[in-house]
């Protein structure tokens, strides 16, 4: 890759050259100092960046702009999966029986027996959230669903920040 040597490039304060006592006062933003042989494309980012220090706002800015269709597409497919009255999968019915048996006082995490087995795919926090909005809203899949994706959004959020 080609290199290319910058201890002799001065940005400007502003718009036109920079003056003598400018330069020997230190007035001016200085480019980062080069190694000897830094790639071109390091130098000219570097350049960019310390030229336009808004750019990575700008690519936040870009990057939302880009990504905001799939958030429209994911909140729309969200929303009609929380209104769909029917299973989506088998393990929506999986969920539901283990947090109904949960409402009712039964342990879902005792050892399996011939007439009772009971396969609990999620951590307790998701059954006892579910059980609870069961007790409250009676039996249902919507509760389940509307738990995950609250807690899809949570996480969404955490790695944002």
């Amino acid at each position: 890759m080609d290199t290319i040597n910058t201890d002799n490039i001065l940005p400007t304060a502003e718009i036109g050259a920079i003056s003598q006592p400018e330069r020997e006062a230190g007035e001016y933003r200085s480019l980062p100092k080069p190694d000897k042989g830094r790639p071109i494309v390091a130098v000219i980012v570097a350049v960019i960046a310390n030229a336009v220090p808004w750019i990575p706002s700008l690519a936040v800015v870009f990057l939302v702009l880009l990504l905001m269709s799939r958030l429209v597409e994911f909140l729309t497919y969200s929303w009609s999966a929380l209104l769909f009255p029917w299973q989506l999968n088998y393990d929506e019915g999986v969920n539901v029986s283990s947090s109904w048996l949960i409402a009712q006082n039964v342990n879902i995490y005792r050892p399996h027996t011939p007439d009772l087995f009971i396969s609990a795919t999620h951590p307790p926090f998701y059954y006892l959230l579910n059980a609870l909005a069961m007790k409250i809203w009676g039996l249902n899949l919507v509760s389940g669903r509307l738990i995950s994706f609250i807690g899809t959004l949570g996480v969404g959020a955490l790695m944002w920040a």
